[in-house]
C-alpha cells in the first residue's frame, strides 16, 4: 500500500497525523511521497489505528499524546484531552502572570494549563490539583518529561490540598457538561473520564464551589478565570457577582461561544 492510497482509508487528515507519527516525518515530506510504499509493520500498525478510529477511541488516545500551546502533552492514562479552545484560557491568563506569582490551577486533568504558564513564565510559582489519581500521574509524567520539575502537583478535591493559602491567580477547566448534554456527546468524547465532563444537573455544580470558595484562597486584587461552556456566561456572571467578583468579563471563543470568564477580587 502506497501512501496516497491509505490516505482513502479513513478521513485524510487524520491519516496523515498517524503516518507523521508512525513514519517520523513531517506533514511537507509525506506529501511530497505519496507514491511511496508503506513498510509491511507501518502498514499494519497503521490499519489497527484506524480500526480502533473507526470504534470511537480518540486519535489522541491512540497516538497517546496531543499538542498544547506549544507542548506535547502525553496522555498515559485516559485523562481529559487538552483541547484548543483551552489554549485562549491560557493566553488570556499571561498577561496577569509575573515573576513570582502563584498560580493554581484547578482540575488540572493532563496537567496541560499549568505545564503551559509554567513553560511560559519560569519564574511563576505553579500548584495544580486535581481530585482524579490518573490525572494526577498523568501530570506528573508531562512535568517531569518537560523539565517542568517546579511545578506542585497534589491529589485532592478543589481547594482542599491547598487549605489555608492564597495564590494572584486560579485558574480552571472544570466539567461543565450538564446531564442533558452528556446524552448528546459524540461517542469520541464519551470515551474521556466522566469525571472531567459531567457538571451536575445543569452543568454549573463546580462552578459554584469554585466562586464561592475561590475568594478565601485569592490575594487581594487577585483574579478567578474559568473556561466554561457555550451559553454559560451570565450564569457564572451572576455566580462570581455573588461571591463579590468585579470587573467580570465573558470572552468567546472563534465560533462566537462564550468560553472564558474572568474576575476580579478585592
Amino acid at each position: 500500500m502506497v501512501i496516497r492510497e491509505a490516505l482513502t482509508l479513513w478521513e485524510d487528515h487524520e491519516v496523515l497525523i498517524m503516518l507523521e507519527e508512525l513514519l517520523e516525518k513531517t506533514r511537507g515530506e509525506l506529501i511530497l511521497s505519496l507514491g511511496d510504499e508503506l513498510p509491511q509493520e507501518t502498514e499494519e500498525r497503521l490499519m489497527d489505528w484506524i480500526l480502533r478510529r473507526k470504534g470511537g477511541e480518540p486519535l489522541q488516545y491512540i497516538l497517546g499524546k496531543w499538542w498544547f500551546y506549544g507542548l506535547e502533552i502525553q496522555l498515559i492514562e485516559p485523562v481529559l484531552i487538552p483541547r484548543p479552545e483551552t489554549e485562549q484560557l491560557v493566553a488570556l491568563a499571561l498577561p496577569h502572570i509575573h515573576a513570582q506569582d502563584r498560580v493554581l490551577d484547578l482540575c488540572t486533568g493532563s496537567g496541560a494549563i499549568a505545564l503551559a504558564i509554567a513553560n511560559a513564565v519560569p519564574d511563576a510559582i505553579v500548584t495544580a490539583t486535581d481530585l482524579s489519581p490518573a490525572a494526577i500521574r498523568t501530570a506528573e509524567h508531562n512535568r517531569d518529561r518537560l523539565g517542568l520539575r517546579g511545578i506542585q502537583i497534589l491529589q485532592g478535591d478543589l481547594f482542599e490540598p491547598v487549605t489555608g493559602e492564597r495564590f494572584h491567580l486560579i485558574l480552571s477547566n472544570p466539567p461543565y457538561i450538564s446531564t442533558e448534554d452528556m446524552g448528546k456527546l459524540e461517542r469520541e468524547v464519551l470515551q474521556e473520564p466522566r469525571l472531567a465532563l459531567w457538571g451536575g444537573d445543569d452543568g454549573l455544580s463546580i462552578y459554584r464551589r469554585l466562586t464561592m470558595e475561590a475568594p478565601a484562597h485569592l490575594y487581594n486584587g487577585g483574579r478567578l478565570m474559568l473556561e466554561i461552556g457555550s451559553g454559560q456566561g451570565e450564569d457564572l456572571r451572576r455566580l462570581m457577582a455573588e461571591a463579590g467578583f468585579t470587573e467580570i468579563e465573558i470572552y468567546r471563543d472563534l465560533a462566537g461561544h462564550d468560553r472564558i470568564v474572568s474576575g476580579q477580587i478585592r
